[in-house]
């Protein structure tokens, strides 16, 4: 068997080259791929069974000492925002940000969107866009430039998407100083 370089763990759908190390990428994203290799075991390139069980065994010992850090917002699994919590929201319109606001409703159906109700207003976001994180992720990306350069250039495969992330990391910045 060949050696294993990081490229080969990570799913090619994901579009992510060029990761020096998995753990960069934190616990939800290493168990997304966890997710991938067990749902697509050939992984569609012809790899053996005892290939793809030593990429979910080395995924593994890399999720136990993975960091929990924000999931890439195209790649947010459908239960990522549930009922109740708290997160923080990009106004569009003015870039401002919106801090403290409650999940209300969550539908399943077609594209899943969050309802944001805050007071009297409500606000209807896709649950993949960058323009709403858990108060948590908020917090790590201002906290951590590095990370939060990486998560705003692969927030999406649509230009828009990434414009939208870096606006946010941006609005985190003025919002930390």
């Amino acid at each position: 068997m060949k050696k294993m370089h990081t490229e080969d763990l990570i799913p090619y759908w994901m579009g992510l080259q060029g990761i020096a190390d998995v753990k960069f990428l934190g616990k939800a994203m290493i168990a997304l791929m966890i997710r991938y290799w067990i749902d697509f075991p050939s992984g569609r390139r012809n790899l053996k069974k005892r290939e793809t069980a030593l990429r979910i065994l080395i995924l593994r010992l890399y999720w136990l000492v993975a960091k929990q850090k924000p999931i890439l917002p195209f790649h947010r699994p459908s239960g990522w925002f549930l009922d109740g919590n708290k997160v923080v929201v990009l106004r569009e319109k003015n870039l401002s940000l919106k801090h403290n606001c409650e999940v209300k409703c969550l539908n399943y159906w077609g594209n899943p969107e969050i309802t944001i109700n805050n007071y009297s207003e409500a606000e209807v976001i896709e649950l993949r866009s960058p323009l709403i994180v858990h108060q948590w992720e908020a917090k790590y990306l201002a906290k951590n430039p590095d990370f939060a350069k990486f998560w705003a250039e692969n927030a999406s495969p649509y230009e828009e998407g990434k414009q939208q992330a870096r606006q946010l990391i941006d609005a985190l910045k003025k919002n930390t100083r």
